[in-house]
């Protein structure tokens, strides 16, 4: 069965709807791959969706900054960069009437909504405010999470899996 990636447009053969094949991920340079991303993200995804427009790893600095300029992202922070390699595995990201707490999870899960919630009657600030609390709270989670894996606690993915609804 062939299904088309909602990163790349490939079409490519497969009994799954996960991303099995190559991808080279979102081009952020094409306006109209960043509005159905927007798109998708205004219409609500609730937490532990998937977000397959997203590459598959993290993404690049430049690329975050194309994502701030562009008319369909209110904000856009980046609150969890990799040095190294000039890339973020976090974003926070407010569009039109919602706003998410992302994170790259290597492997089968790729971008995952950690934290989400309306604001669709919200001023702007207001809303920006809560993207900023959304970001405290994952950090929290994932501190404390960190620590208990730190400290030997088995069960630490079993909780990570629940946070996420996955």
């Amino acid at each position: 069965m062939g299904h088309e990636c909602d990163a790349c447009g490939e079409t490519f053969g497969t009994l799954s709807r996960l991303r099995l094949h190559d991808c080279p991920g979102v081009d952020f340079d094409d306006d109209e791959r960043l509005a159905a991303l927007a798109g998708d993200l205004a219409s609500g995804l609730d937490r532990g969706t998937i977000i397959s427009r997203l590459p598959d790893g993290g993404i690049e600095l430049s690329d975050v900054e194309t994502l701030r300029a562009h008319d369909s992202f209110l904000a856009v922070i980046s609150p969890m960069n990799n040095p190294r390699e000039s890339t973020t595995e976090r974003l926070a990201l407010l569009v039109e009437g919602h706003a998410y707490v992302t994170e790259y999870f290597p492997g089968e899960n790729g971008w995952v909504v950690t934290r989400e919630e309306e604001t669709r009657d919200m001023a702007k600030d207001e809303a920006k405010d809560t993207l900023r609390k959304l970001i405290q709270d994952w950090q929290s989670v994932v501190t404390e999470l960190s620590l208990d894996y730190a400290g030997g606690d088995d069960g630490v993915y079993d909780r990570l899996r629940k946070e996420l609804n996955l």
